[in-house]
C-alpha cells in the first residue's frame, strides 16, 4: 500500500491570514521604537530572566553566592585593619595584636579559597549560558513556519539582533550580568552600613570646643543628605551619558555591517578569485570602507563622546571626586576632636565609600537595564512572531519495507507580504 499525502486544502486561505499577522508583526516592530518608560523596560528584563531561569538556573545560583562573597569579603579586611591600627595607636597589647593579625591572615586565606572555587563556578555556568544564548534563537527558528523563516523581515530582526550583540554587547545574554550586579551592588550597601552606622553613633566629647557641633542632629542630617545625594546624582549623570549609545546605535549597526563585510573580505576564499579578478579592493571594498564614517573622528557617536556623552561622564566623576573630599573631612574631623581613633578613620571611610560604590553601581545597573531595554525590543518581536506551523494528526502506516509515496496535487504558495506566486499549481510524487 502507497501513502498519498495531499496538500491543497486551504492553502490560499491560510497564507492570507499569515500576511496579515505579519503586518501586524511590522506594526509592532516600529512602535517598540518608540520611547519606553522606566518600568516597561524593567518588565523586559524581568522577561529575558524568567527565560534563564528555565533555561539555566544555575548561572543565577553561582552568580548570588559569589556576588555575596565578593561584596562582603572588603569589609571583614576593613574591620579587622581598623582594629589593629587602633591597638597599635592605643594600647599596643600584644596578645590582641596577634590574635587580630592571624584573624587577617586566615580571614584572606578562607575568603580567597572560596571566592575562588565560587568564580570557578560562576564562570563555567556563564559560558553555559553563551551556548544557551544560542540555543533561544535556535529553538524559536525551528518552531516557526517556513515562510516566516524566509521572510525579510525575520531576517532583519536577527541579523538587528546579532549586531546590538556584537558592537554594543546589548540584547538576551548580557542581562545576566545584571542579576550579578545588582545582588553586589545591594549587599555592598548593606555592609556598608552595618560598619558605618556606629559612625553617626560615636559622640564627640564634651571638652571638644567648637567641634561639639558635629553631635547635632542637624548637622548630621545634612551630612547624611549630602553623601546621599551624591551617590544618587553621580549614577544619574552616568547614564544619561548611555543613553547616547542607543541613539547612535542605527548609524552604528550600520557601520558594523559595512565593516563587516567588506573588512574581512579577504578571508573568505570563495570570494579570493572575485576580489583578484574584479580588483573588488579597489573599486569596491576600499570605496564603501571609506565613504562609511560610523566610527570615524566626524561621526555622530563621536561628536557625543566628545560633546554632550563626555560632559555627563565627567560630571559623574567629579561628584565621586567631592563625595570623597566630604567623607574624609568628615570623617577626620571627628577622629581629631576624639569620638573614635585612628584606626576607625579607615573602617568608615572605607564603609562610607563603599556604600557610596554600592548605591552608585545599584543606579548603572538599572540605567544599563533600561537603555538595554530598547534593545531587548527586537528580540521580543523575533520570538513573539506566532508559531503557526501546521503539525499533522494523521498517522503514518509502518512498513517493514519502508515503500512510501508523497504526492503534491496542485499545490501553490505564496509568501506573506505580496501578490506573486513562488509555486503555482504544482503537482509532484516522492
Amino acid at each position: 500500500m502507497k501513502l498519498c499525502l495531499l496538500l491543497v486544502v486551504g492553502m490560499p486561505d491560510y497564507l492570507k491570514s499569515k500576511a496579515s499577522i505579519i503586518r501586524k508583526g511590522e506594526k509592532v516592530m516600529e512602535e517598540n521604537k518608540r520611547k519606553i518608560s522606566f518600568w516597561e523596560g524593567m518588565k523586559r528584563n524581568n522577561r529575558v530572566w524568567k527565560i534563564w531561569w528555565k533555561l539555566c538556573p544555575g548561572v543565577f545560583l553561582s552568580s548570588l553566592l559569589s556576588s555575596i562573597f565578593q561584596a562582603l569579603s572588603p569589609y571583614v579586611t576593613i574591620w579587622l585593619s581598623a582594629q589593629i591600627i587602633n591597638e597599635l595607636a592605643g594600647n599596643r597589647n600584644p596578645e590582641r595584636l596577634f590574635r587580630f593579625i592571624i584573624a587577617q591572615l586566615l580571614s584572606a586565606l578562607v575568603l580567597a579559597l572560596v571566592n575562588g572555587v565560587l568564580n570557578r563556578w560562576n564562570r563555567y555556568e556563564q559560558d553555559l549560558a553563551d551556548r544557551i544564548d544560542d540555543r533561544i534563537y535556535m529553538n524559536k527558528m525551528l518552531s516557526l513556519d517556513y515562510a516566516d523563516i524566509d521572510r525579510q523581515y525575520t531576517f532583519d530582526l536577527y541579523s538587528q539582533m546579532m549586531q546590538n550583540e556584537n558592537w554594543a554587547g546589548r540584547g538576551i545574554r548580557i542581562t545576566i550580568s545584571y542579576f550579578e550586579k545588582l545582588v553586589t551592588a545591594v549587599i555592598r550597601i548593606m555592609g556598608g552600613i552595618g560598619l558605618s552606622a556606629s559612625l553617626f553613633i560615636s559622640q564627640v566629647p564634651a571638652d571638644s570646643g567648637r567641634f561639639i557641633m558635629l553631635n547635632h542632629p542637624f548637622f548630621l542630617l545634612v551630612m547624611v543628605v549630602a553623601m546621599i545625594g551624591a551617590a544618587v546624582l553621580s549614577p544619574v549623570c552616568a547614564n544619561k551619558g548611555r543613553q547616547y549609545w542607543g541613539r547612535c546605535a542605527p548609524a552604528a549597526r550600520q557601520g558594523n555591517r559595512c565593516f563587516g563585510f567588506y573588512g574581512f573580505m579577504h578571508e573568505d576564499r570563495k570570494r579570493a578569485l572575485d576580489l583578484r579578478m574584479y580588483r573588488q579592493q579597489e573599486n569596491i571594498c576600499s570605496l564603501y570602507m571609506q565613504r562609511d564614517n560610523s566610527f570615524g573622528p566626524t561621526a555622530e557617536l563621536a561628536a557625543c563622546a566628545k560633546g554632550p556623552m563626555g560632559l555627563w561622564h565627567a560630571l559623574s566623576q567629579s561628584i565621586q571626586a567631592a563625595l570623597t573630599g566630604i567623607v574624609y573631612l568628615f570623617v577626620c574631623l571627628k577622629a581629631w576632636a576624639g569620638a573614635f581613633g585612628a584606626g576607625s578613620v579607615t573602617q568608615y571611610v572605607g564603609a562610607i565609600m563603599n556604600i557610596f560604590s554600592g548605591i552608585s553601581d545599584l543606579l548603572e545597573t538599572l540605567g544599563t537595564i533600561y537603555i538595554n531595554a530598547g534593545f531587548l525590543g527586537e528580540s521580543f518581536e523575533f520570538l513573539d512572531i506566532p508559531n503557526k506551523m501546521y503539525q499533522g494528526s494523521l498517522t503514518t502506516e509502518k512498513r517493514a519495507d519502508r515503500q512510501y509515496q508523497i504526492e503534491f496535487r496542485n499545490v501553490s504558495f505564496q509568501y506573506p507580504g505580496t501578490d506573486v506566486w513562488a509555486l503555482r499549481h504544482v503537482s509532484m510524487k516522492f
